[in-house]
């Protein structure tokens, strides 16, 4: 029989290989070719949005319902599909959301070493997945951009979460905004599944924001669909 004390000895150098962190650069490299390969092989999708807005101090709710379309390099289009609940959210705040929505599609605002400085902190365990936990900083003030934590893919090398503050809130009545972006698998891409945001708005209070992607159709490169043609391969995200 072993010895208890090697038994242990195995057990904790087997935990020790299973968290060890990698040189931040390596990460940062492998999250570069997923990102690259990720545009590559999608050109174009559509998903339906649920947007929810609440105010509880002033007693307001709305729900909008939209197609969002993407087009590569990066155009996405909106058909708001419809709309109830408080006419003031509706013709204040979601037509405004939209109309930044559309203009932050004009940026790069990816979590990548050109937008970004990394940091690593640890790993963390996210939806049974390990993760490698990124503290991120914004190299500039641009629009869009957080600053907080990203938490990257072990195995695929994607990001599968982030929170933070914007760096600009753009507004003299926002004080404070905090956002969580979490992502989800698609036909083998990480893509956009809930975006929650709270924000501290004057006179108002809290206001609660909750953004949810349904039912993604995606479309791939002309170079895959004519390799699914001849091999006969079915995905069925598609169909």
């Amino acid at each position: 029989m072993r010895a208890p004390h090697l038994i242990l000895a195995y057990v904790v150098t087997a935990a020790a290989a299973h968290n060890e962190v990698p040189a931040i650069q390596q990460v940062c490299e492998r999250m570069a070719q997923t990102k690259s390969q990720e545009a590559v092989s999608i050109r174009n999708y559509t998903v339906i949005r649920h947007y929810r807005l609440a105010v509880p101090h002033a007693g307001h709710v709305a729900e909008m319902m939209v197609r969002l379309t993407y087009a590569y390099p990066g155009h996405k289009k909106f058909e708001v599909l419809w709309e109830r609940g408080s006419n003031s959210i509706q013709k204040r705040v979601f037509k405004k959301l939209l109309t930044a929505e559309e203009d932050a599609s004009r940026f790069d605002t990816r979590v990548t070493a050109d937008n970004y400085n990394f940091q690593m902190e640890g790993v963390e365990t996210v939806n049974g997945r390990k993760c490698y936990v990124l503290r991120i900083e914004p190299r500039g003030h641009g629009k869009y951009l957080l600053r907080g934590k990203a938490w990257v893919d072990a195995v695929d090398y994607a990001v599968v979460r982030v929170e933070g503050e914007p760096v600009e809130d753009g507004s003299f009545w926002i004080r404070n905004t905090h956002v969580a972006q979490v992502y989800k698998k698609v036909a083998g891409f990480w893509l956009p599944a809930e975006n929650k945001a709270d924000t501290e708005v004057r006179l108002f209070g809290t206001a609660h924001l909750t953004i949810e992607s349904l039912d993604y159709q995606i479309s791939h490169s002309d170079v895959e669909n004519r390799a699914d043609a001849i091999s006969g391969s079915r995905n069925p995200i598609l169909e």
